[in-house]
């Protein structure tokens, strides 16, 4: 995403090792790999979208004169909310909590 060119990958691998008889180096078995964060910057790390399965946190890390106001903070995040469902494809929604914190 061009507004957000700094991003992380976080996953988790999971894999079945199975011993053998003779010593020899074990071998994997079921080995899987799962996409579990995605966290991406704006180029000023001023805005963060956080996406996983099951959920979704942008974060606006300005305050004081350059906030743009709680209207345009919701709009942006019901944006996000589209790019969410893009990667994620859930088939459905639930309620969501909304956090507000001035520090």
């Amino acid at each position: 995403m061009e507004e957000f060119p700094q991003a992380q990958f976080l996953f988790t691998s999971e894999m079945e090792v199975e011993e053998r008889r003779d010593g020899s180096v074990p071998e994997v078995k079921n080995h899987q790999t799962k996409l579990d964060l995605v966290r991406m910057r704006s180029e000023n790390n001023k805005h963060v979208l956080q996406l996983g399965d099951d959920r979704m946190a942008f974060n606006l890390l300005e305050g004081g004169k350059d906030y743009p106001g709680f209207a345009n903070l919701l709009d942006e995040t019901l944006r996000h909310l589209e790019t969410y469902r893009s990667i994620y494809e859930p088939s459905g929604t639930e309620p969501v909590a909304f956090w507000f914190s001035i520090i």
